[in-house]
């Protein structure tokens, strides 16, 4: 695995994208993306200051009037302004949080130049968990800038922009945010063999399906069986997959937790999410999953992480393992 490779964004993934973690330079000096330049793995070696200056080149093949470009940020901390072609085109705050510009109108054919100016200075009108200029104790290495993979989208300008799952035991609910006025859904197990489908389905209110009035026998999620569906959504103009699994967590009457109606003792660490090398990224996603494994292996159940919110990767690979 590699965050070259990778799909950042599991939950609604689309067949044309790009990732941009090559050729990049911080305050005119070569780093190595996505990782955060206090880091070992950025290769940077120089001293991080409160203002920091991304730049690099990238190339984005003819598209056509009913396309868009969106530019993709998994994480920035803490402020970002977001320049293409020296044409502003977006603000972000906050350094935990994806966020994403439409640019297209400032795109040219094929040579381009994507500018990411951004501020850090540890203003505490942001989260920063336990971030400090002075590591020591509980206070660990500040981590400043770029911190999670940059990458473009190729998109219909009617594009399901969003996708919201829910779950029980027994039914899927979808809230699908797109322009189109109906869209078709085709789940299939993890073989990839189709379960369900149906075909125009009202996209302006959730859509929740039943599968026992369908007559199906659904597999049931839990952290010694994590069995997840595959799901594929599709409109006139797009075409995206995703990922859920059937589950029901509720609180009993004597207070205890369960999970699809049976209690559940959570036995559950605090991961900090920190790595020797990456400080708040690990040398590649792969690592997620197998750190995941490691925590089951030990017999915990369950993670609460500190302020920090992981890349999707981390997210799947819970999902996937129970």
């Amino acid at each position: 695995m590699s965050w070259k490779t990778e799909y950042p964004r599991v939950l609604l993934k689309r067949d044309n994208i790009t990732i941009l973690d090559e050729g990049w330079t911080l305050n005119g000096t070569k780093i190595n993306m996505p990782y955060p330049p206090q880091s070992e793995l950025s290769g940077y070696g120089q001293k991080v200051k409160n203002h920091l200056s991304y730049e690099v080149a990238f190339e984005v093949l003819e598209w056509d009037e009913n396309e868009d470009i969106v530019l993709h940020f998994g994480a920035v901390d803490q402020v970002a302004d977001v320049y293409v072609n020296q044409i502003f085109v977006g603000h972000h705050e906050g350094g935990y949080l994806p966020f994403s510009f439409h640019i297209a109108k400032a795109l040219k054919p094929n040579y381009n130049i994507l500018q990411v100016d951004v501020t850090d200075t540890l203003n505490r009108k942001y989260p920063y968990g336990k971030q400090s200029r002075s590591p020591h104790g509980m206070w660990y290495t500040q981590v400043s800038g770029i911190w999670q993979s940059v990458w473009l989208e190729r998109v219909p300008r009617k594009a399901i922009k969003a996708l919201y799952i829910s779950t029980t035991m027994t039914t899927l609910t979808l809230d699908v945010d797109t322009t189109s006025a109906t869209y078709d859904v085709l789940i299939k197990d993890t073989d990839n063999q189709p379960v369900w489908q149906k075909e125009g389905i009202d996209s302006t209110v959730a859509f929740t399906v039943d599968f026992c009035e369908e007559g199906l026998d659904m597999k049931l999620w839990d952290t010694e069986h994590p069995y997840l569906y595959n799901l594929e959504l599709f409109t006139k103009t797009d075409h995206v997959y995703s990922y859920f699994g059937l589950r029901e967590i509720k609180v009993l009457e004597n207070n205890q937790i369960a999970l699809n109606n049976q209690p559940v003792f959570l036995h559950g660490i605090l991961d900090q999410g920190y790595f020797p090398e990456g400080i708040f990224l690990p040398k590649d996603p792969g690592e997620y999953e197998k750190d995941v494994l490691r925590m089951k292996e030990l017999g915990f159940n369950m993670i609460r992480k500190h302020v920090k919110v992981e890349p999707e990767q981390f997210y799947y690979a819970c999902d996937k393992h129970g």
